[in-house]
């Protein structure tokens, strides 16, 4: 008796909880639809173990990227003209092939040529302000010279050093030290709360 009542309750419940009017009954039928196809998806994405090996149409696929990622035009790098900075060779325009003029590039003021003594008049290089060490054009300053705007990072924009002179070239901490712009020669110590606190301070180098 006891199991016939808890049958009935079942049934009973099970009427309470289905959908009375047809669109409560349309929205269970495409929900159950939905669930259905998302445990199918579910099931359909599980990786088979274990894996079958690979056909030949990926193993060509396989060995034409990995050519293709070691070819040295991806790793390779060069100086561009206009900035100086390193970048692969793939993302560089060779500067002869360019159509463009680079007169945006012309700047009064900037470049200057190497002097020997005191006495040697200070003189411009004549024409653009690019890297003569270089001869390509990395593809983002390209855009901007297109566009008739000059580079932000242009060695025009005051970036220009120009070639470093033999003398300057394999130097020691010491002779480093001599010739920097900015020594730090001087150090402050401030008391503060029973602690000490180095300060330093740069100061240009007359020299």
């Amino acid at each position: 008796m006891a199991k016939k009542a808890e049958k009935r309750s079942h049934k009973r419940k099970n009427k309470i909880n289905e959908p009375s009017t047809a669109s409560e009954r349309r929205k269970a039928r495409l929900l159950a639809i939905e669930k259905a196809r998302i445990r199918d998806i579910a099931r359909s994405s599980e990786p088979d173990f274990p894996p079958k090996p690979p056909s030949k149409k990926l193993l060509c696929k396989i060995a034409r990227g990995f050519c293709e990622e070691m070819d040295p035009a991806v790793f390779e790098e060069a100086g561009c003209a206009v900035c100086g900075q390193l970048t692969t060779l793939r993302e560089l325009t060779p500067l002869a092939s360019i159509p463009y003029s680079l007169d945006l590039l012309e700047r009064e003021g900037v470049t200057c040529t190497e002097r020997f003594s005191e006495t040697d008049e200070v003189d411009e290089l004549n024409g653009p302000v690019l890297d003569l060490t270089c001869n390509s054009v990395f593809v983002d300053r390209e855009i901007h010279l297109i566009n008739g705007v000059s580079p932000p990072l242009a060695l025009a924009n005051g970036f220009w050093i120009g070639t470093v002179p033999e003398v300057l070239k394999g130097l020691s901490f010491a002779e480093k030290m001599l010739i920097a712009r900015i020594r730090h020669n001087r150090c402050l110590v401030r008391i503060y709360m029973k602690f000490a606190e180095a300060i330093t301070v740069p100061t240009h180098n007359p020299a």
